[in-house]
């Protein structure tokens, strides 16, 4: 009999080190392959050709200011995550390549991008006159 639980030991030792041996001999599972983030910021860097309307009003000159001409302008990243830097000004766009700011009364900052088109437009002023400029321009 005590050979019997021998032979059985003996056979129980080896089936556990043959389990073993194929859990720890085999290759290793890889590991997921890590996402490509992309920078949403890429689909608008670059440069823009369109036009800039300027208009402006104040109490000493009535009559005004309102043109419309050739511009050309530029979209580059910033170094701060999500902002760009659109015809000179800072912008900090959504995933939705929009922003809107309009710190106080009288003052407003937006940039949108949609369709290869960007538009800029800066406001200021008050009771006394203003400033608008709206600049649009096609993605080259």
């Amino acid at each position: 009999m005590s050979c019997i639980v021998a032979s059985g030991l003996i056979i129980l030792l080896v089936a556990c080190s043959k389990e073993e041996e194929q859990v720890t001999g085999s290759d290793p599972i890889p590991p997921p392959p890590v996402p490509v983030q992309q920078d949403h910021r890429d689909a608008v860097v670059g440069d823009y050709v369109g036009y800039r309307h300027h208009e402006s009003w104040s109490m000493s000159s009535p009559n005004g200011y309102d043109t419309t001409y050739a511009y050309t302008f530029t979209i580059e990243k910033d170094t701060a995550d999500s902002s760009i830097i659109a015809d000179g000004q800072l912008f900090r766009i959504d995933a939705n390549y929009y922003f809107y700011a309009s710190p106080y009364p009288g003052i407003i900052r937006s940039f949108e991008f949609r369709n290869d088109t960007a538009t800029i437009y800066m406001r200021s002023g008050g009771l006394g006159g203003y400033s608008a400029s709206t600049t649009v321009g096609v993605r080259q």
